[in-house]
């Protein structure tokens, strides 16, 4: 998996190859059940259709049934390629297990270890260079972002991505004999509700978002 632009339009979309398998198979399931697991609501739309509503990066979005497209509810823009992918990965896999509110990193993931090192790389080390010890301008993007002030390191917020999935991302400030440090955490209960490769991405994401608003 490459961190060069993960979600953007332009780049391959590295989730995509099974995204018809799992609309299929979603299809045959109980939408209220989808709904339970996944932490949305769901509205019958006559005898085989409807509608699930949940929020995705703090915005409501309104998924199709049984076709699983979908728009946010805000503007009626439609949900692009990329994010309706995710949001399928995530009705399949999620099982509903609750969070569990403490926090692991990535390489306490499904096969993370491995891939640690380079998820690192493009997420908190890009933050590093780009806050340092700037504790005011980290604070302030992640203001900008409404992000949700945590305690834990020397600053710290987290942010709902989906209902069952939230991230962290953590500032430890440096002193004379040792660097700032900055790592993205998530959900110990994170593999019940993605891939491991998923939570990748949306690392990146947070870190491009934040890397944006500190600009």
């Amino acid at each position: 998996m490459s961190e060069q632009n993960l979600f953007s339009a332009e780049a391959p979309n590295p989730l995509e190859d099974r995204v018809d398998e799992i609309r299929a198979k979603l299809t045959q399931e109980d939408p209220n059940a989808l709904a339970l697991r996944a932490g949305a609501i769901y509205t019958p739309k006559g005898e085989t259709e409807g509608e699930f509503r949940l929020l995705y990066w703090s915005r409501e979005v309104i998924l199709q049934f049984p076709a699983f497209t979908g728009q946010y509810a805000d503007d009626g823009a439609p949900i692009d390629t990329f994010d309706m992918t995710l949001l399928a990965y995530y009705f399949e896999i999620t099982d509903g297990t609750p969070m569990a509110g403490q926090w692991i990193a990535f390489d306490q993931l499904p096969d993370g270890k491995s891939y640690a090192q380079a998820f690192q790389g493009y997420t908190g080390n890009v933050l590093a260079r780009i806050f340092g010890n700037d504790a005011e301008a980290f604070t302030a993007a992640n203001e900008r972002l409404f992000g949700r002030r945590e305690f834990f390191g020397n600053l710290a917020y987290s942010y709902q991505v989906l209902p069952r999935v939230p991230l962290l991302v953590v500032c430890w400030l440096g002193g004379e004999d040792f660097p700032p440090s900055y790592r993205i955490l998530f959900d110990a209960h994170a593999p019940h509700h993605l891939t491991t490769d998923a939570y990748a991405i949306l690392g990146s994401r947070l870190t491009q978002m934040l890397a944006k608003k500190g600009n």
